[in-house]
């Protein structure tokens, strides 16, 4: 039998309904004929699953486009939907275009040193030689730095030191002079964020560190 489907959508084109005869001065009897067959193939179209979708007696199939299904839940799960609440066949998230609260598990955050601020957490880093380097640790939102450098200090004078990496706002410092005799004081007198002033109370050049802490 054919369907509806090798129907025309051109009126004049429609001479045979499933090889009937019904063009212009057919036999009388082919009109009936003609409706008849026609009455059968619209039925027909209907003897399938769409037939009992649309009379509510069952769900269409996933084949035909439906879910095969008559609830939400049985729906999702015919299709291998994921559903509210609580979800054990989720095995990644590749698509998430904002990152997820800490209150759902998350960071709040899109980089690491953020999700660490976020989290409180602390990171560090290192950079330099024994001559002179700096660590930097990051704890909670603040980033600290610790510095040394390796620096001569003529007799009685003070110098200015630049630190070989400044810092943001501000710092302290300290020297740890070597063969200093009689344990003759030279220390630091003033420090900023760039450099630290060292005064050498003694009357010879010494060399040593110059250690420094700050933001």
């Amino acid at each position: 039998m054919a369907d509806l489907f090798d129907w025309s959508t051109t009126p004049g084109s429609n001479t045979t309904v499933d090889g009937v005869n019904i063009a212009e001065n057919c036999a009388a009897g082919n009109l009936n004929n003609g409706i008849r067959a026609v009455m059968a193939l619209v039925r027909n179209s209907f003897a399938t699953a769409l037939e009992t979708f649309l009379n509510g007696t069952a769900p269409l199939p996933v084949a035909n486009g439906g879910t095969a299904s008559t609830t939400a839940a049985d729906a999702r799960t015919a299709l291998s939907a994921a559903k509210s609440g609580s979800n054990s066949d989720i095995t990644s998230l590749t698509g998430l275009t904002t990152a997820l609260s800490i209150a759902q598990g998350g960071t709040s955050a899109t980089t690491a040193a953020a999700a660490l601020a976020a989290l409180g957490g602390s990171s560090c880093t290192f950079s330099g030689t024994a001559s002179a380097g700096y660590i930097t640790i990051l704890i909670g939102s603040t980033t600290f730095k610790i510095q040394w450098q390796d620096v001569s200090l003529s007799g009685s004078t003070s110098q200015s030191v630049n630190y070989n990496s400044a810092f943001s706002s501000w710092s302290r410092a300290w020297v740890n002079l070597q063969d200093v005799p009689n344990g003759r004081p030279i220390n630091v007198s003033s420090t900023s964020a760039s450099a630290a002033v060292i005064r050498n109370q003694y009357g010879s050049t010494n060399s040593g560190q110059l250690f420094s802490i700050g933001v």
